[in-house]
């Protein structure tokens, strides 16, 4: 039998309340790295204001890339269709994404609002930037990507406090208040045409006469470069959805010339 001196056990409890200080002073600076991790990443989801953003389906059925395409036609009956709700700060590094991983997309909280996504928020793109869900197909891809990328940086809003909510808020708007094509360009005059090339100044008008905002036209250019066509137009909304004139930052984004294009669907 081994005798054990009583320096020995003293030092072994000196030993033993070392390691106990360590790990208690390693779990304390691995609670302060989280949650100062949690701040940051809150502080991060700040936004100043949304941009609200509309496709030209005629242009995306044109133009797109072919090995991108899913079925290369521009799908339903609607001019302008939903491409996204983004939250933006001030300033020339402005659209926030990717705010939260642990957000994952699930079509099932969705599945009531499917008919309305197909109609008002269909997309031609498959998006390889969206988790992995390979069981998804068509249109399913874009929203997705749209809810990781933008979604996830929305949930400071009080009325947003989900996926549903983002996506029944974004549905919301585009029925009662955002169809430019609806609301704005139609009353002024603007229809889609693929012989009758517009001015911007045509359209810039419309949207202060209705809202006293300027938008900002995005076009791609065709085969050789010749023509230019109307890709998108994005406003910008306060965070109450109210609209709001983008920074300039913003509005010097547009790309169209004029004697631009605006296709039908």
């Amino acid at each position: 039998m081994r005798i054990v001196s009583r320096e020995q056990i003293v030092d072994r409890e000196h030993c033993a309340r070392s390691v106990m200080l360590a790990v208690a002073f390693l779990v304390l600076i691995v609670g302060l790295s989280t949650h100062a991790q949690q701040k940051q990443s809150v502080a991060s989801q700040e936004f100043d204001f949304f941009v609200f953003v509309e496709l030209s389906p005629g242009a995306d059925g044109l133009l797109i890339d072919g090995k991108n395409c899913m079925n290369c036609t521009a799908s339903g009956s609607l001019n302008l269709t939903i491409h996204g709700l983004w939250p933006t700060r001030n300033g020339c590094s402005h659209y926030l994404q990717y705010c939260n991983s642990s957000y994952e997309f699930n079509l099932e909280e969705i599945k009531s609002l499917t008919t309305q996504l197909e109609k008002f928020w269909p997309s031609l793109h498959k998006y390889a930037n969206c988790t992995s869900h390979e069981h998804l197909s068509g249109s399913e891809y874009f929203w997705c990507h749209e809810w990781e990328a933008h979604g996830t940086c929305a949930c400071e809003v009080k009325h947003i406090q989900g996926e549903f909510d983002f996506f029944q808020t974004v549905l919301e708007l585009f029925e009662h208040q955002m169809n430019y094509d609806q609301y704005v360009l139609a009353k002024h005059g603007i229809v889609p045409s693929t012989t009758h090339p517009y001015r911007v100044e045509k359209f810039v008008d419309a949207f202060v006469a209705e809202w006293n905002v300027k938008p900002v036209l995005k076009c791609r250019r065709m085969g050789d470069g010749d023509r230019q066509v109307l890709d998108s137009i994005r406003t910008c909304l306060s965070k109450d959805f109210t609209h709001r004139q983008c920074t300039d930052c913003i509005l010097d984004e547009s790309t169209c010339d004029n004697g631009f294009y605006y296709y039908p669907a």
